[in-house]
């Protein structure tokens, strides 16, 4: 048996001697799969073909025991969760000693088959004691429908605290019914009246919101009054920057502590996974699309669901209430800022020909070079309605953190992953350049009392702004030592915790690359002073005659980026150039594209989410 659950026995068997433990781990069942004893059925049932909508996704990941399954309550809110797959005629029996008040906390899933509505699946779990008793926990009949649901399960298991016994979790098929494909999700066994030491994180991640429009930030306008007064009682990054001027790339890097291009990004555990090895259960809330669980981000999550919690705060509040004790990631991403821009709460006069209620990047492509002034500068107060509108959720759901004591147990981060332009060079949107619009991004830490006063004091650390130059791929360094986790490789971020803590560290240079446009490449290297962008082109880029550029800007006199001082100054451009080519050497091919296109075999739900969010078709 796993370690875990001799822990388990031992820290029950101290309770049972006068010397009740200060904390039960969970015993994770995923984890414990090896140990488990497994009876398969001879006839497995056939998966859906791809191109076909519907909780489809299957994807074993060891022992053939352990894969990611996804249901769809709805056509795009996609719910993956790592589970054990259990094909109707599976059984699993493990060896465990429940803790003090054990819970076994689970849900149950499948895989249907191609008709619309499969046919039925027992599911059932059993637990027997070593004298042959025993009791039946769950015993139901679904229907595996293609627009199903995970159902969750809490089992009372304390009546049996300290006592060897075996718990079996059972799929069959109704006597001539087809083969079905079963799930038994994240099932883990906790103690409610032990809980697990350590603070919770929280990483909320408001895609496209550049630093400048945030009242903290310095913007006059009303778009963020929640983020400011957190930023009031939290720590502030000044200049926070970002490794990529759009969302694939910019998040894995966030999750990694590597830059894009690194050789090694795919191979390197991201912060969930680090995380989830620690005992954290680990859950997400996207909006899917780029970050879509099927390209690559559900690495570690014990669940990755794509849902509008911006829009639907009960899901939130029912993870505040769910499970106390047990040490928790949840990653919060939404899009309600990116476009389409559709809140007009903040235009001022009438609104353009064509805009109406929204503006996104078909409407930008349909009437490119012909927008006036005044209607460019409502399509940005579009832009800032979008931000007034999420914080006002953002203040709903820090009032539910309040009540709920999360602000006490939790590191809290509100950050982008990019920013936008508009037309300060010339175009509109992200993704196609490194200047500060699109690179620049809000970053607020919130630290609980314990860990603020080990840091140096909760009253300095409230309210306080760093002004020195950070980067996003910091974060996975730093988050984990704030948790105490080493790291046993090189990361290209580092901690910020001596600047969390009131300390200081040397200036590092911010680097950052755009690697998804087909023509050409590009590279920025950011100082406290200058920012140097050495673009170059690819080979179909050559063939239509684009040559190399480098640009250099001093940010302390020209922070719009609007006056190209390389020509002036040869040996700025030449010293910044040579620190670029040196770490660029250490990454992996420098030419190497990451586009936003996407395979041809894309899922329809997730190809429909991209094109509205403005990356295929338009």
């Amino acid at each position: 048996m796993r370690s875990t659950a001799w822990l388990c026995a031992a820290l029950v068997l101290a309770a049972a001697c006068g010397q009740p433990p200060e904390e039960i781990p969970a015993v994770r069942l995923i984890d414990a799969a090896g140990d488990a004893e497994v009876r398969w059925p001879k006839q497995r049932p056939r998966l859906l073909p791809k191109g076909i909508r519907g909780p489809r996704t299957f994807r074993v990941l060891r022992l053939e025991r352990v894969g990611r399954v996804a249901m769809y309550p709805t056509v795009r809110d996609g719910d993956s969760r790592l589970a054990l797959i259990a094909p109707t005629g599976t059984r699993y029996d493990f060896e465990i000693t429940p803790p003090v008040d054990g819970v076994l906390e689970l849900a149950l899933g499948y895989v249907p088959p191609e008709e619309p509505v499969g046919p039925r699946m027992r599911a059932s779990v059993f637990l027997t004691t070593a004298d042959g008793g025993g009791r039946v926990l769950l015993d139901l009949e679904v229907e595996t429908r293609s627009d199903g649901d995970w159902r969750p399960f809490r089992l009372d298991l304390a009546e049996w605290a300290g006592q060897r016994v075996s718990l079996t979790f059972q799929t069959r098929a109704p006597e001539g019914g087809a083969p079905v494909w079963g799930a038994w999700a994240t099932p883990e066994i906790v103690s409610e009246s032990h809980p697990e030491h350590g603070p919770d994180v929280i990483l909320i991640s408001l895609d496209t919101l550049r630093a400048d429009r945030l009242g903290s930030y310095g913007y006059e306008r009303p778009t963020s009054p929640n983020l400011d007064r957190l930023a009031e009682r939290s720590i502030r990054f000044a200049t926070a920057v970002s490794q990529a001027p759009w969302t694939r790339p910019s998040h894995r890097s966030m999750f990694s502590g590597l830059y894009p291009s690194h050789r090694d990004r795919d191979l390197r555990p991201y912060l969930a996974e680090t995380l989830r090895e620690r005992g954290y259960r680990t859950e997400a809330l996207t909006g899917g699309g780029q970050m879509d669980f099927r390209l690559g981000f559900a690495k570690g999550f014990d669940t990755y669901r794509v849902f509008d919690w911006v829009k639907d705060l009960e899901e939130l509040k029912r993870w505040l209430d769910g499970s106390t004790g047990r040490r928790r990631f949840l990653f919060l991403h939404t899009y309600e800022i990116h476009d389409p821009y559709t809140h007009t709460e903040l235009v001022t006069g009438e609104l353009p020909a064509g805009v109406e209620l929204r503006w996104d990047k078909k409407l930008y492509q349909g009437i490119r070079g012909r927008l006036t002034d005044e209607q460019m500068r409502q399509v940005s107060e579009l832009y800032d309605g979008g931000i007034a509108y999420t914080d006002r959720k953002l203040g709903e759901l820090f009032d539910l953190f309040e009540r709920g004591g999360v602000f006490d147990r939790a590191v809290v981060i509100v950050t982008s992953d990019h920013g936008e332009q508009f037309w300060e060079h010339g175009s509109w949107r992200h993704g196609m350049n490194l200047y500060d619009h699109q690179l620049l991004v809000p970053l607020i830490v919130h630290l609980p009392p314990d860990l603020a006063r080990e840091l140096g004091g909760s009253s300095a650390v409230r309210g306080r702004v760093i002004e020195q130059q950070v980067r996003l791929v910091d974060l996975f360094p730093t988050l984990l030592d704030l948790l105490g986790i080493p790291i046993d490789y090189r990361t290209d971020g580092r901690s910020l915790r001596p600047l969390l803590g009131g300390g200081e560290l040397p200036p590092v240079d911010a680097f950052a690359e755009n690697l998804n446009v087909k023509l050409k490449d590009a590279k920025a290297l950011r100082s406290s002073k200058y920012k140097y962008i050495f673009s170059f082109p690819r080979s179909k880029g050559e063939s239509r005659g684009l040559v190399e550029r480098r640009e250099l800007f001093d940010l302390t006199r020209d922070p719009g980026e609007r006056h190209d001082l390389s020509a002036e100054r040869p040996e700025v451009i030449a010293e910044l150039d040579a620190r670029l080519m040196t770490l660029i050497e250490l990454l992996s091919d420098p030419t190497e594209m990451e586009t936003d296109e996407n395979p041809e075999d894309l899922d329809p739900d997730l190809r429909e989410r991209l094109e509205a969010l403005g990356y295929i078709g338009n």
